[in-house]
């Protein structure tokens, strides 16, 4: 069954924002940071889940990138999914700003360290708790019965969207349709 599923700009706002004032202190900029990711890289759930601090390249110069590669936590579908992500020419200038800041204070003594990873534990969190929160959020959002139509792979659909829309879209187009 194929359903094209893509998040509006408003509704990804509200996520974010959802994230950043009702979830617990020590996890809201983890989480938020989790969705803005994905909403603007297209990564699968298990590459983003599987990150590492390590997988960060040129941080302290303003232009990250992140290595997807295989780890001991997940494999990656194809070996052509091994990749270097350009986060500063994917996310929007403040999104660029919460993500140097996060990982900055964040990344500690031990790069190896995954970024995903509740305060309290050391491996990645279960890949069903981004699809639970975002259930939570957005019945929150928009109530019980329009939840349904978003899902956490939604995001992807989205990024991938929103990317082919700016790079052949007219201006008009991608202003309208993308908050690019």
């Amino acid at each position: 069954r194929v359903r094209a599923e893509l998040i509006p700009p408003p509704v990804y706002h509200s996520v974010i924002t959802q994230f950043l004032n009702n979830v617990d202190i020590l996890e809201r900029e983890m989480f938020a940071l989790m969705f803005i990711l994905v909403y603007r890289t297209g990564m699968r759930k298990k590459e983003l889940l599987g990150l590492r601090y390590i997988d960060i390249e040129g941080l302290y110069e303003s232009t990250p990138l992140m290595m997807v590669r295989s780890n001991r936590y997940r494999t990656l579908k194809t070996g052509s999914s091994n990749r270097r992500i350009p986060i500063f020419a994917l996310l929007k200038p403040n999104e660029l700003a919460f993500f140097i800041r996060y990982v900055q204070s964040n990344v500690g003594t031990n790069p190896n360290k995954f970024i995903f990873t509740l305060s309290s534990e050391q491996s990645p969190i279960e890949d069903h708790v981004p699809l639970q929160l975002l259930r939570r959020i957005l019945q929150d959002i928009l109530g019980s019965k329009n939840t349904l139509n978003y899902t956490f792979h939604a995001f992807r659909h989205t990024a991938v969207s929103n990317l082919s829309l700016v790079l052949q879209g007219h201006i008009d187009l991608i202003e309208a349709l993308s908050d690019y």
